[in-house]
């Protein structure tokens, strides 16, 4: 296989951290590259995740979700966001104003890119 991760050349350990508080819910996904050195070069790799979350809401057209305006690598932050629409297969990527409230009035299926770490939703 040409692919490290079927040949077994990636090593790495994936820690998901779940924090319950008072009226909050805090997750956290750190992924660390652990290849042994020693015998080898460490092998670089790139990782993603995604997550889907599901709620039981009483009124589905009363959540919101607020997304932050995210930063770039100069630390200034950015005036749009991206958006991939799955329910609209014609014109699927869009830009949106950040930072930027998407209110659930439908059944919705998307993907904000590069989106900043905290959202916060309003159920």
């Amino acid at each position: 296989h040409d692919s490290p991760w079927l040949n077994g050349d990636i090593s790495f350990r994936l820690v998901f951290r779940v924090e319950l508080g008072p009226g909050s819910l805090r997750t956290s996904l750190t992924v660390t590259n652990t290849h042994d050195t020693s015998t080898a070069e460490k092998v670089p790799f790139t990782f993603q995740a995604l997550f889907h979350t599901y709620y039981n809401v009483p009124d589905s057209t009363k959540v919101a979700v607020h997304i932050a305006a995210p930063q770039n690598a100069d630390g200034q932050k950015l005036t749009a966001l991206t958006i991939h629409d799955k329910m609209t297969p014609d014109e699927p990527f869009r830009s949106v104003e950040a930072p930027h409230t998407q209110i659930i009035a439908e059944e919705v299926d998307r993907i904000f890119h590069k989106v900043a770490p905290t959202i916060r939703a309003d159920l």
